[in-house]
């Protein structure tokens, strides 16, 4: 694979991506490649376009240039991204020692093979750091269109420093929830209830970019659940989350785009939420 092909390849490819209809995405990207003149299978396509997306999250995480990083081979913007996920620091400091030309791809690779998975401490600490740069963008598009505010859940963190009993609370779900929600005040099993305006739940992020897929399911049903304690709630896909499978199971649950909420955060802190005006509509009969 050509180093200068695979970005421009992966970009357009991107592009396009959002446009092939769910269920029919392999043979749509196998399709998109033929188009663009080369010989790749789904699976590659996928692993370009999450390598693309890694470089533009490494860019805006880390301040390493994404222009620099695409100029080497796919394989290697892989290896740093695994590196960089498992240790931000050391990560950051071997990336750059690539783009200086202190060290090669090889030598890259074998830093990335000496690590080990991430363990679930190391999961914790990317979905504190994706939350944190993430809460801007969150932050702006939901005063941009919903014309509301949202604050950090504090229940959430009190239940994982053991400070709150209730763990089975729904109102200790959401990462950001609106400022009506009363701190005071717990959903109970039976009984009337008065609902909160607005739940926000970040979806990973994951360093198994497939695993957004196969919890699309999961990730839409929760949101299903919350539905009952909150009048709307807003998923925030991350940069490199692909939507469609999403957007699916929001029409499957037969919910509106006014009641669950599609958020895709963008390269450069943008986002933009995904609209779906025939979602929600109930077939007659």
């Amino acid at each position: 694979m050509e180093v200068k092909s695979w970005v421009k390849t992966a970009a357009r490819a991107r592009s396009q991506a959002p446009l092939l209809k769910y269920g029919t995405t392999d043979n749509g990207l196998r399709k998109v490649a033929t188009e663009l003149g080369v010989k790749w299978s789904a699976q590659t396509m996928r692993r370009a376009m999450f390598a693309l997306a890694a470089t533009e999250r490494l860019e805006s995480e880390a301040a390493i240039p994404a222009a620099e990083l695409q100029r080497f081979p796919l394989a290697a913007v892989e290896y740093a991204d695994r590196l960089y996920r498992r240790d931000p620091e050391k990560g950051k400091e071997e990336i750059s020692k690539l783009i200086e030309g202190k060290i090669t791809v090889a030598a890259l690779k074998r830093l990335e093979a000496k690590g080990h998975a991430p363990d679930r401490e190391a999961g914790k600490s990317l979905k504190t750091r994706f939350r944190r740069s993430a809460k801007p963008a969150i932050e702006a598009a939901i005063s941009k269109k919903l014309s509301d505010h949202v604050m950090l859940n504090e229940r959430t963190s009190e239940i994982k420093k053991g400070l709150r009993k209730n763990i089975e609370d729904p109102l200790a779900i959401a990462d950001f929830v609106s400022t009506d929600q009363n701190p005071e005040i717990s959903i109970p099993p039976y009984g009337p209830f008065t609902r909160v305006r607005l739940a926000v739940m970040m979806v990973g992020p994951y360093n198994d970019k497939s695993t957004y897929r196969t919890r699309s399911f999961d990730w839409v049903a929760k949101a299903r659940a919350l539905l009952e304690v909150y009048w709307r709630v807003i998923l925030v896909l991350p940069p490199d989350c692909p939507a469609e499978p999403f957007i699916y199971w929001r029409a499957m649950f037969r919910l509106s785009d006014h009641s669950l909420l599609l958020l895709k955060l963008l390269p450069g802190g943008k986002s933009e939420f995904l609209d779906d005006h025939f979602s929600g509509r109930r077939r007659k009969g």
